[in-house]
């Protein structure tokens, strides 16, 4: 969940529908930045994030509802830093020694779909997108409905809506190594040898999350090239 990746936008429900030409040009330029900018590929989505915040609120037994103030303080001011950080580093570092995808990819691919749309070409969806879209909702639906009633349902509607993200094609094997792990220790130690299981499993995601800022400081003050992160 720290790296989840859309497989669809909003755009893509429209297009199912109808025809996006319909919505206008404003109303297109509008969508292309909103999809650019909360809905593709963020390396981590606002939601993952409020979702994390009110886990930790029930740990500690804080209302969820106190939480709002602060996800609406920290959503500005990271919009508002981030927007500052990334029209400061392209110019001052320069975008073409960057990491291209970040310029090149998401941040482009919306507002040229936009173009294309306002030239008045449309591409035609096959005709099992509307089926296929109807028979997703169904699956999920029937399967938030057998976890409601049917103790232990192995099946998760979340899972089913990341299988086919870019994100699990990539990290789908330590997932199945952290669930292994949880099972054999679940099995053979119990809630006991869980819980101590547990720090560990934590301290390791807490080394990797910390060797990655640490090798970040002596890149930003050597102006080296920190470790890439290991896509496949």
């Amino acid at each position: 969940m720290l790296m989840t990746e859309t497989s669809f936008l909003p755009m893509d429900l429209f297009r199912l529908m109808g025809n996006p030409q319909n919505l206008g040009a404003a109303n297109l330029t509008a969508i292309a930045q909103f999809d650019t900018a909360w809905c593709r590929d963020q390396r981590g989505l606002v939601l993952c994030t409020f979702l994390d915040g009110m886990a930790l609120a029930d740990k500690v037994r804080l209302s969820r509802r106190s939480l709002v103030a602060v996800f609406a303080v920290a959503l500005g001011a990271a919009a508002v830093v981030s927007g500052v950080v990334q029209v400061w580093l392209p110019y001052h570092v320069g975008a073409l020694k960057m990491y291209d995808y970040a310029y090149l990819g998401p941040t482009v691919w919306t507002f040229d779909e936009a173009k294309r749309m306002l030239a008045g070409e449309r591409e035609a969806l096959p005709w099992h997108a509307l089926p296929n879209a109807l028979a997703g909702l169904a699956l999920t639906a029937a399967m938030i409905a057998a976890r409601a009633r049917t103790l232990a349902f192995p099946l998760h509607p979340l899972a089913y809506a990341l299988c086919g993200s870019w994100t699990m094609m990539v990290l789908w094997f330590p997932c199945v190594a952290a669930w292994l792990a949880k099972v054999i220790v679940l099995r053979w130690g119990g809630m006991e040898a869980y819980r101590v299981a547990r720090h560990a499993a934590l301290g390791m995601v807490l080394g990797e999350c910390a060797m990655a800022v640490l090798w970040s400081v002596p890149g930003m003050v050597w102006n080296l090239p920190a470790p890439s992160f290991p896509w496949a």
